[in-house]
């Protein structure tokens, strides 16, 4: 009677691997990135119906982006119920949003929105640097490419719609997107859950049940063989083929002769102090620095030119396709280039940009220098999070520093309109985005523990 491979620890590929499948896993980031940027492109609209200032828009920002960090902070142990339960209250948030009437409804609608957000971003991303452990960086660039596409629609979008359907309609149309995302990726889920340990007894197309039975940590069992590289497949017969491209981000289908181990050789383990303190920091100061920038570009334009609603739109829509071009670059760069030299680089040529952008007085040179920072900004979060999951951390303290991001998206565009109001400046409240950027150019520099799992 032929013997069957052991059982697979059925408790780490819940933690790791099991989830919605890698088509489900972008569309949700590219709602999220929708979702995260919605709140700048509407607000001079917003704004204007409820008679705000610049520092009274600052409960709104801090509502949503509070929501983002708790989200964050409370995933699950099973990720894919984070993803599944961040689209649903995402949904509610947004819907609900379009029916608020002042700053109280609203702000508590985008709480609800914001954790939602946050559900879907830190599941999302812990997940993905699980499933592929080699090459790390570059998977991660390659699925947050369509969180800044979902971004870069959403100036389009408003500009668009809003004017023809209204508001409210726009946010109900968002939050059916949310539920339609949730409600599919729980399906396909349910529909490649393996239903019996033996892996002989299965069909080799059953790709996602062979994901799951394997080691969390994605290396092979034999420990003289290398694992196989991101953006390749594993073949029955144990040969490589394949291409780069996004469908080759599933997991590839497990050569069923091997045997199966049934734990990782690299558990995930708590993170030293000091690298803690310095990927909270990284995350709390970037998440500011972006939303500064996608949060009161709409309204710097408006302030500082001649353009209308579409022509308000054309600054924040040229910086985020330009962040999502950049992710699509620095996903093949940081194959070749250390993830530290990518941060370190895109940090000093964002504090030039931003200050060539705060003193722009033409369209032409605002747009320029938005599409310019867009790519120096792009590689900062994929080399980031890959360089925090080089260190295999758990998934709640990966998912807690992911949420710290929340933080500083609330905290600094807060301070950004409270600095506007005291100036009577947008333009000195530039200082603010330019003042992250070093910052975080000087947190590169902190000296941490360099001892990490080797995960290549």
């Amino acid at each position: 009677m032929p013997s069957r491979p052991p059982r697979a620890n059925n408790s780490t590929a819940d933690t790791t691997t099991a989830g919605p499948s890698i088509a489900w896993l972008a569309v949700g980031l590219l709602l999220a990135g929708l979702g995260t940027v919605l709140l700048g492109p509407i607000l001079p609209a917003i704004s204007l119906r409820w008679h705000l200032t610049d520092a009274q828009t600052g409960p709104l920002f801090f509502a949503k982006f509070v929501g983002s960090f708790l989200g964050g902070i409370s995933v699950p142990r099973k990720l894919r119920w984070g993803i599944f339960s961040g689209t649903i209250l995402s949904c509610l948030g947004f819907a609900t949003f379009g029916l608020s009437t002042g700053l109280l409804t609203g702000s508590l609608t985008l709480f609800i929105a914001g954790i939602g957000l946050g559900q879907i971003i830190a599941s999302t991303n812990i997940l993905a640097g699980y499933r592929y452990p080699h090459q790390t960086g570059s998977a991660l660039s390659s699925l947050n490419f369509f969180f800044p596409l979902g971004a870069v629609a959403t100036g389009l979008i408003v500009a668009s719609f809003e004017p023809r359907f209204g508001l409210q309609s726009l946010l109900l149309w968002l939050g059916a997107a949310f539920l339609t995302t949730g409600i599919g990726g729980r399906l396909g889920w349910i529909k490649h859950q393996p239903t019996t340990p033996n892996l002989s007894s299965r069909p080799e197309s059953a790709h996602f049940a062979d994901a799951v039975e394997r080691p969390a940590s994605g290396t092979p069992t034999n420990p003289g063989a290398p694992g196989p590289a991101f953006g390749t497949r594993v073949s029955p017969s144990g040969k490589q083929a394949g291409a780069p491209d996004l469908s080759h981000l599933e997991i590839g289908e497990q050569n069923p002769t091997l045997p199966q181990k049934s734990e990782s050789p690299h558990p995930p383990q708590p993170l030293d102090t000091p690298s803690f303190i310095r990927f909270a920091l990284y995350l709390f100061l970037y998440g500011g620095l972006e939303t500064c920038l996608a949060g009161w570009l709409t309204t710097y334009t408006l302030r500082y030119s001649d353009a209308h609603l579409i022509g308000g739109q054309s600054a924040v829509v040229l910086l985020l396709a330009a962040l999502t071009t950049g992710r699509a670059i620095s996903s093949v760069a940081l194959r070749y280039i250390r993830e530290i030299t990518m941060q370190r680089l895109g940090l000093a040529l964002s504090f030039v940009f931003i200050a060539a952008l705060s003193t722009s007085h033409h369209a032409a040179s605002l747009s320029l220098w938005s599409i310019l920072l867009g790519l120096s900004l792009a590689p900062f979060f994929p080399s980031t999070f890959a360089l925090l999951m080089h260190r295999n951390p758990t998934p709640r303290t990966a998912g807690f520093i992911l949420a710290v991001s929340g933080l500083g998206a609330a905290a600094f565009p807060w301070l950004m309109g409270a600095v506007s109001t005291h100036t009577s400046s947008l333009r000195t409240a530039m200082s603010v985005p330019m003042s992250l950027a070093l910052l975080l150019l000087a947190v590169s520099f902190l000296k941490t523990n360099p001892k990490a799992p080797t995960t290549a």
